[in-house]
């Protein structure tokens, strides 16, 4: 009997887990607007749910009219954005994901941003980060 118990005990285990660190990341390059939306401490959503969720929050809250997915994936762990212009005006974002450390995070989406044009020294940047278990 406690042959066939574990088994069952150690997938569902492994499948609360991996539901429970989903997140993720739409974004408009036209406006700049973002959203994340991620499984926490009360929710389980499946990724097409939270998918769902973060394209409605992009279009509508922050009037990204054109929202693409930036990111989907299962990695827990820090995660950050970094939005802001490139020298001629256009929207440019870097993002991290399932990293160990907020600073980490943070520092690695700045150098996303700056790999895709962006312009950490002058202009209008913004960083936000997050953490997913």
């Amino acid at each position: 009997m406690m042959k066939v118990i574990l088994p069952i005990i150690m997938v569902n285990l492994l499948l609360s887990t991996a539901a429970y660190s989903q997140c993720t990341v739409y974004g408009s390059v036209s406006n700049g607007a973002w959203s994340a939306y991620y499984n926490g401490a009360d929710e389980n959503f499946t990724m097409s749910e939270l998918e769902e969720k973060a394209a409605y929050e992009c279009r509508m809250s922050n009037r990204g009219y054109d929202c693409e997915k930036i990111l989907s994936s299962n990695s827990s762990g820090w995660w950050a954005i970094t939005t802001g212009t490139d020298q001629d005006g256009y929207v440019v974002m870097g993002l991290a994901n399932g990293l160990e450390s907020e600073n980490e995070a943070i520092n690695s989406s700045q150098k996303t941003y700056i790999k895709e044009g962006g312009s950490i020294g002058r202009g209008y940047y913004e960083t936000t980060a997050w953490y997913v278990r």
